[in-house]
């Protein structure tokens, strides 16, 4: 007989994502940032419609769509952002919806546009990164090909970055990448609060492109959508979005998020990216 230890009986325990976030917790403030970018880009025509739909063609299953059943408690469509990296990141918002006209550029934002990378620059730096390597475990309930597409993921930002990944064995903060819940989501950044922090590889989303942008998620790196100077480079048509999603498109301070990465974390979604227009 074998007796199973508090910890590993943890490890075989199946996890969703209600078991880490409440909605009752995300709503409130989702619908803060929500007023915040309504109010910075007012002079565009938002609909408040919510059954608006448009229309193109998908080349693929999308990320949005594997993640439909939370999108509600989902940051820009697959952050599992915790209470406290949320309200980070609405008070972040409420300072751009003040400063949001005149719109032209700053040489504050020109200098801060030369920082190449901002790491949880808040209140609980360095506690918010990754130090001396990560710690990883796969859940039994993940799949051979989800692993392989997970290691494949592992190794392209060990190249990119040299950040070290290790299988777990008594660290006490880790990830955990299971595969029994729906969707393609992650936590963000390292959260010693989590202990272990949760990357799902659901059903549909076993391959390198959604691992590498997961596992991204997971080194606390964010969406290009969410760039502090997005509005620059490139014009948010928020005529398209529907009034109950508008709070994925709030800009995240320079000193919250992590920007300028590979192409991996670029509108990571088609959902998403006909709502951006380049500016010429």
């Amino acid at each position: 007989m074998f007796l199973l230890t508090r910890s590993a009986a943890n490890l075989l325990a199946y996890q969703t994502l209600h078991d880490i976030l409440k909605p009752s917790d995300t709503h409130r403030l989702f619908d803060t940032l929500q007023y915040s970018v309504e109010e910075q880009y007012s002079d565009s025509h938002i609909s408040f419609d919510a059954s608006t739909i448009y229309n193109y063609s998908e080349k693929a299953i999308s990320i949005g769509k594997l993640n439909k059943k939370y999108r509600d408690i989902l940051f820009e469509g697959d952050m599992a952002i915790t209470y406290k990296q949320l309200s980070m990141i609405v008070n972040g918002s409420t300072e751009y919806r003040k400063a949001a006209k005149p719109r032209g550029k700053s040489k504050k934002l020109d200098a801060d546009r030369r920082e190449k990378r901002q790491a949880y620059l808040d209140q609980n730096y360095p506690a918010t990164i990754w130090k001396n390597g990560i710690p990883f475990v796969f859940h039994a309930s993940l799949s051979p090909i989800a692993k392989n597409a997970i290691l494949k993921a592992i190794h392209f930002w060990y190249r990119e970055t040299c950040i070290e990944f290790t299988p777990r064995t008594f660290q006490k903060e880790y990830l955990l990448f299971i595969g029994n819940d729906e969707g393609c989501w992650s936590t963000v950044g390292r959260d010693a609060s989590q202990v272990k922090q949760v990357v799902s590889i659901g059903e549909g989303c076993e391959h390198f492109g959604v691992t590498s942008h997961e596992l991204a998620h997971a080194l606390g790196i964010f969406h290009e959508q969410s760039r502090f100077d997005r509005d620059d480079s490139v014009t948010f048509n928020a005529r398209m979005v529907d009034r109950e999603l508008l709070f994925n498109f709030a800009k995240v301070s320079r000193s919250t998020a992590i920007f300028n990465t590979p192409k991996a974390l670029s509108f990571f979604d088609e959902s998403f990216s006909f709502l951006i227009k380049i500016k010429l």
